[in-house]
């Protein structure tokens, strides 16, 4: 969910909480309480949603963490067989390419891990003969690129569970259903109600502010407060 969507839900709770603290006034209107029911609805259809894309997500970082550490497994007996045999036989340039240790890898972004990775499996596939007594074989490169290519493949599906696309998601669809609800029927009712409790619809509007939401969240929590001290 982004931060706009974010403090659009905190808004539509302060409405629901106002209007929870003033049914003996709403309940005047019947259709305002059947609307009200509605966007209660979308507002839990909403909540289910976000729950069901923060648990995929979860499971793609996890599942992506894991691939990265499986990488880097694999690479830093490469890293070390390329550093080793370079030391030993006075290679200084090769040398420098490959001083690197785990914790470096672990620090790097995505993308550089992954052009390091594939710096090193080119240096070790050029050096495969001299490195035999290193235990890096042609298997353990082709292993590596695969590993190399699951991760880079992670990335994708990571990447697409946070960017947003041209197709309306089903989230973005509910968030219109709340906002046609609370402007099309909710607005006009509460309007309805100006004239007898001017005091009520000025909260209603003040409250309906999304820019208005973190002192909204400040009063509900001193109230909260308050009641628990009685």
């Amino acid at each position: 969910m982004s931060d706009k969507e974010q403090k659009k839900l905190d808004m539509y709770d302060a409405v629901l909480s106002l209007l929870s603290d003033n049914k003996e006034i709403i309940s005047n209107i019947p259709a305002l309480v059947s609307a009200i029911s509605r966007f209660r609805k979308v507002i839990d259809e909403i909540r289910r949603e976000e729950r069901a894309i923060s648990s995929e997500a979860f499971e793609i970082t996890i599942q992506t963490s894991k691939l990265k550490d499986e990488l880097i497994f694999s690479l830093v007996p490469v890293a070390s067989a390329l550093f080793n045999y370079a030391r030993e036989n006075g290679d200084l340039k090769l040398k420098e390419k490959c001083r690197i240790t785990q914790s470096n890898f672990v620090r790097m972004l995505d993308r550089d891990l992954l052009e390091k990775a594939e710096v090193l499996r080119i240096l070790a596939k050029e050096n495969i003969h001299k490195l035999k007594k290193y235990n890096v074989s042609a298997q353990r490169l082709s292993e590596l690129q695969e590993k190399m290519a699951l991760y880079r493949a992670s990335l994708g599906s990571k990447v697409a569970s946070f960017v947003s696309t041209s197709t309306m998601t089903p989230l973005q669809e509910l968030f219109n259903d709340a906002d046609r609800i609370l402007s099309k029927y909710m607005d006009n009712y509460i309007e309805s109600l100006n004239g007898n409790y001017a005091e009520f619809y000025d909260e209603y509007l003040w409250t309906r502010d999304t820019e208005n939401q973190d002192a909204v969240k400040v009063m509900m929590e001193m109230e909260e407060e308050n009641e628990s001290e009685e």
